[in-house]
Formats: C-alpha cells, sequence, structure tokens
C-alpha cells in the first residue's frame, strides 16, 4: 500500500469512529425490548415506582399501569424497530415516564421517537408532552407537545435542542392523550460541524500528499 493509500485509510477510520462516537446512542432500552416478553405473553403490567427494562422509570406520581407490548398486539401498532413498545397513558388517567441521561456541555442534540394511538383509542388524539429538565428546570422552556390522529400508527417525531452544562438530564413524558404508545427512542448528539471539520481536514492532508508524490514522481 503506497503512503498515500495508508493515510487516506487512516484518515477515512478516524472520521468513522469520531462519528460513531458522536452518534452513540445516548437513551438505554429505546425500543423498549427488555424485559423481553414470552412468546406465549402478549404484555406485561408496570405500576407506578417501578423501572421498566434498563433506564426507563414509570413515575411514582402515574395514576395508571404501563403496559410492555408485543408488536401487533391486542390489534395494537406494529413497530418500526424491534418487537415491543410501551403503552403508558390509558383512559382518562394518564402516565409519566422519565429516564435521567449524562449530556455534554455547549452540544446540540437530535431526539427522535416514535408516537401512536392505541386502537380503539378514545375520543382525543394520543399525545405526549415532552420536556428536558437539568437540576429540575426546563431547558426548553416548557414542555413540547407531539399528537398523531386518533387511530394513528407509529410515526417518527423530531426535538432539536442545545445543552450548556454537563451532567445529568431528566427526559421527562407526560401522556397527553389516550392510548399513547412510544416506541423507538433516539438521542443523539449532531456530528455534522465536527465531522465536517474532519472531512476539510482530510482532503487537504490527502491533497498535500498527492501534489508531494506527484513531484516525487515528475
Amino acid at each position: 500500500m503506497s503512503r498515500v493509500s495508508f493515510i487516506g485509510v487512516v484518515v477515512a477510520l478516524a472520521i468513522t469512529l469520531h462519528c460513531q462516537q458522536l452518534s452513540a446512542d445516548i437513551i438505554q432500552n429505546a425500543s423498549f425490548e427488555s424485559p423481553g416478553l414470552p412468546p406465549d405473553q402478549a404484555f406485561l403490567a408496570f405500576s407506578p415506582g417501578a423501572t421498566i427494562g434498563s433506564g426507563w422509570v414509570l413515575d411514582n406520581s402515574s395514576p395508571s399501569n404501563a403496559l410492555l407490548l408485543k408488536s401487533g398486539a391486542l390489534g395494537g401498532p406494529t413497530t418500526n424497530d424491534g418487537g415491543q413498545y410501551l403503552l403508558f397513558g390509558t383512559g382518562t388517567e394518564f402516565g409519566i415516564l422519565r429516564q435521567d441521561i449524562t449530556l455534554d456541555a455547549a452540544t446540540s442534540y437530535r431526539l427522535t421517537f416514535q408516537l401512536s394511538d392505541q386502537p380503539p383509542g378514545g375520543s382525543v388524539e394520543a399525545g405526549v408532552k415532552l420536556d428536558m429538565l437539568f437540576n429540575g428546570v426546563s431547558i426548553l422552556g416548557g414542555q413540547r407537545t407531539f399528537s398523531v390522529p386518533i387511530g394513528s400508527g407509529f410515526q417518527t417525531k423530531e426535538l432539536l435542542f442545545n445543552t450548556e452544562q454537563p451532567g445529568s438530564y431528566r427526559l421527562q413524558l407526560v401522556a397527553d392523550g389516550s392510548s399513547t404508545s412510544v416506541d423507538a427512542f433516539n438521542l443523539v448528539a449532531i456530528p455534522e460541524p465536527s465531522t465536517s471539520m474532519l472531512l476539510s481536514l482530510a482532503g487537504l492532508t490527502l491533497g498535500t500528499f498527492l501534489r508531494v508524490r506527484i513531484h516525487e514522481n515528475s
């Protein structure tokens, strides 16, 4: 392998590893695949205060249980990621779901998740009020509301936000409609600025060595 090719491989590998590090999923049990349901069991109920698999907690103040369901179980929606999802708003008593996560300072983040209305649903659309708290204070300036039409399958929702301080943050969701189901959470640092800088650096580096190589062969 030539010197130029070797350097190109090294630079490309460095960029790949850097992007993977920035894009590493921050949320635990993001698609509610834990605990796994037995083949003969369609759902599992969790009482207020319970931990759901790892990371997620159904808050003590929740007035109702949450249900971990298999994709398509009980006439429910089909998941787009994994084989399980969480129903945490039922009837007129809605749940509060939370997870504590560690975030960096001065970083832009993208949060995506999937939201669905669990058939037969109710008379109002399914929705959640989402907030990101640091030391008990919202960094979003208040709850953000996301909703889907009555009877809707899973739809992807997105939230962009920035942090100022490093440390422990609380992702909190309050079911804001009848039969609210969630799945496929993904929270990542937005890699574009750093990636662009690395790609520019790689281009300059390779260009320099190509010019040197051409000069050596001339």
